[in-house]
């Protein structure tokens, strides 16, 4: 049984997960780390994680894809929340990705501290 709080941070940019993870590790969190949305959703299915920070863009599939798919996989009544860290940031995109399912939206650059208070407020 596990005591910290899980969050799976999916992004393929290996230094955005690395300081994500430095901080949230610093705040008594546990991370698990995805470089794209197919690897998420593999570790959303074997390690239900307490919460989900989502980029949106990757090479392949787009983040909107995990959100999908997410809630289908969930058995369990309340699916983790999902902050979504991106770039993008037009009404259109933020208005669809909440529609799927996501709690927040912070767009790249984002305040470390804004992003923390934003998880611990999901968590």
């Amino acid at each position: 049984m596990r005591t910290k709080k899980e969050i799976l941070i999916v992004d393929d940019d290996p230094a955005l997960q690395s300081m994500l993870t430095k901080r949230l590790h610093a705040n008594g969190y546990s991370c698990r780390l995805a470089s794209s949305v197919e690897e998420a959703l593999e570790t959303f299915k074997k390690n239900r994680p307490d919460l989900v920070i989502l980029d949106l863009a990757f090479q392949k599939t787009d983040g909107t894809a995990f959100l999908k798919y997410a809630r289908d996989l969930d058995t369990e009544p309340n699916t983790p929340p999902v902050i979504v860290l991106s770039g993008v940031s037009n009404r259109e995109v933020v208005d669809y990705v909440k529609y799927l399912g996501a709690k927040e939206f912070m767009t790249k650059p984002y305040e470390s501290s804004e992003l923390l208070s934003l998880v611990e407020s999901h968590i």
